[in-house]
Formats: C-alpha cells, structure tokens, sequence
C-alpha cells in the first residue's frame, strides 16, 4: 500500500486537464503576433504541448527553429514528439500568451468554414474533431484549441511609404508566358516596397511593372502589412528561354516568395506552419484588386490554409469560390489561385496582356 505523502506527491505532480473556458466572442481572447515583443535576452521556459499542435508550428510561436527545439530536448531528427511529449523546453526569443482550449456554442446558420474563421483553425480539423455533427447544429458546443497570436499583423495606421517610378511606353510582352519574348524589358526598381533577390532577372512589361507597383502601393499602405517581402524571377531583359523556368519569358510572370510569421527571420525551408497565411492572402488580394490577374499558381497542399486566413479577415465565401476552389474543388474552371508543383514556398502571379501589347498572347491554365 503506498504511503499518504507518497500519494499526495504523485497527485501533485499529475497535471490536471482544466475544463474549456466558455467564450461567446472568441475574437476577444486574440491578440496581434506583432505586440509580441522579442526578449533582450532568450530565456528558459516549458511549453505545454496541446493536442495536434507541430513542431513547427511550436518553434514559430517563440521564433525558434525547429532543430533547435530538438537539440534542447535530445530529440530524434526523424521522430514527431508532439505525440508522446508533454512538454518541450524552449530557450524562447519572444514568450507569447499560451494556447487555450475553448468551448463555442453553434449560432444559428452557421456552418464549419464560419466557426474555423472565427475560432482561427482548419476546417478539417475542426471537423474531424467532431465527426458525431456531420453538419453544425446551432446550440450545439464545439472544442478546440486556439493560439491566442493567431492572425494578421498588419498597421494600416502607419505613415504611407513612397516609391515613384518612371514607366516606359516600349517595355512590351510579346508571345506566350512559355513561348514569348520581352520587347525593351522594364527593369523593376529597388525600393522600400519589396527586395529583389535577383535583380538581373527583374524585367518586365511596362503593363507589368505598373500592376506590380499599384498592388504593392496597396499592400504597404492601405492594408498596411509591413514585413519583409522578397520578389524573385520575373523576366531577363530581353525575356526568353529562362531555366528553370518554364514560363517567366514574355515579362508577365512574378515569383513572390511567402512570408513568414512575425517574429521568424531566414528560415530556409519553411513549412506550412513558418508561413504567413494573413500576408500571404493579403498579398494575393492586392494583385486580385488590380483586376490584372490572369492566374495565381499555389500547390494544392497550401491552398486550405489560405483559404482560411482569407475567411478570418472577413472574405465571404461567395467571393472566394471565384478566386479559390477549396474546399470543395468546385466552381469555375479556371480560378485565379490554382495548382503548381513546385509552388509551396512561393506564389507565381501571371499578370493579364496590357491594352498596348496587340502581339501578346495568353495560354490558361498553363504554369
């Protein structure tokens, strides 16, 4: 029989699972990624791992990586210990509010997209995690875990940033986006709007460079999302056969790379969890309001997530039918947003022939 204290020990040391906090607004339990302010100087802390929470999705809440969050644990390189871990030590660099698990009631009309958005998860998640309620009921409660720092970062308060640029008449696409050619080639100025990663490659049409210039514009300023942005391939100066690209030769196409979570600096690889999301649809969003888009290649893999930032800033979903399929891979048959291999740290935007380009010529569909 084991002795009193010896019980009395093993109890207090047993964490208890505390009941979810019933919330009717769960947007008043979030806070903005960016009020989280890095330490002068990282500290030890113990983070309590929830169900279903990454590896990499842990590491970007204290804006470490995820191989050190191994070395510090002595972790197996080629094991998740999300599933057996209960706790990981973290030598943080910022110490965000914990994750929470909350209890939502179904309001009337709702259905499984408008809670996620409301309670900023994955819709698949949120519903494999209720499979007795194929369809939400409203009075019913549905439980999750949520990450207090999830969402936009953006400071549409902040002072307008400047960038004038002079557009020549003659920079014009010619051909096919895989089979064209670039007549005078606009190079694509340096500038606070953007960083170029490789500037000998940045040439475009002057239609081109003038949509990119007005997104951006609308990005920085009236959005207000002020992180790093790197623009990669757009054209060679006279456009061409651009390995590796396929397409990228008649000076409409742009690879933008996807931001990463506030607080996350030079992740080489980043995986779903580094990204961005907020940005990254307020990124596509400001192209789509040009209204000079011909097409936005993202995997296929990616494209849930985006789709549910858009819905948490607010986007109906009739609207995004036309600009993305998911989740029900229905609708018109060319959206905007579609899949490409190989597009899964990156978007590609193909900007639509310019009134002025008579000899410029389209292929839909095609990356």
């Amino acid at each position: 029989m084991l002795a009193p204290w010896f019980l009395r020990a093993l109890l207090a040391a047993t964490p208890t699972v505390a009941p979810p906090l019933r919330v009717e607004d769960p947007t008043a339990l979030f806070v903005s990624p960016a009020s989280i302010e890095r330490l002068d100087r990282p500290r030890w802390i113990v983070h309590t791992v929830v169900p279903g929470e990454k590896l990499a999705r842990i590491a970007a809440r204290y804006a470490v990586l995820a191989a050190q969050i191994r070395e510090w644990n002595d972790l197996d390189p080629n094991d998740d210990p999300t599933r057996r871990r209960r706790t990981l030590r973290i030598h943080a660099e910022r110490v965000p509010p914990p994750p929470v698990k909350i209890a939502y009631v179904v309001q009337p009309g709702e259905q499984w997209d408008d809670i996620a958005a409301k309670l900023r998860v994955r819709r698949r998640a949120l519903q494999a995690k209720h499979r007795h309620m194929p369809t939400p009921v409203a009075g019913a409660t549905v439980v999750a875990w949520i990450d207090p720092i999830d969402g936009p970062a953006f400071d549409p308060d902040a002072p307008d940033l400047e960038h004038p640029i002079t557009l020549r008449d003659d920079a014009r696409s010619t051909g096919t986006p895989q089979r064209g050619r670039l007549e005078h080639g606009l190079a694509l100025p340096e500038g606070p709007l953007w960083d170029l990663a490789h500037p000998s490659r940045a040439y475009g049409s002057r239609h081109t460079i003038d949509v990119v210039h007005r997104a951006f514009l609308h990005l920085r300023n009236g959005i207000g999302y002020r992180g790093p942005i790197s623009i990669g391939a757009l054209s060679r100066p006279s456009g061409g056969r651009f390995r590796p690209h396929v397409s990228h030769q008649s000076g409409r196409d742009i690879d933008i790379r996807l931001p990463l979570r506030p607080g996350l600096e030079d992740v080489r690889h980043p995986t779903v969890e580094d990204i961005d999301w907020y940005a990254t649809w307020a990124i596509v969003e400001a192209f789509v309001g040009t209204g000079e888009v011909e097409a936005i290649f993202l995997e296929m893999g990616r494209q849930e997530r985006l789709y549910t930032a858009a819905r948490v800033m607010g986007v109906d979903r009739e609207r995004l039918a036309e600009i993305i399929r998911w989740p029900n891979w229905s609708g018109p048959q060319h959206p905007l947003v579609r899949h490409s291999d190989g597009h899964d740290t990156h978007i590609h935007v193909r900007i639509r022939c310019g009134d002025d380009e008579p000899r410029c010529k389209s292929e839909r569909g095609r990356e």
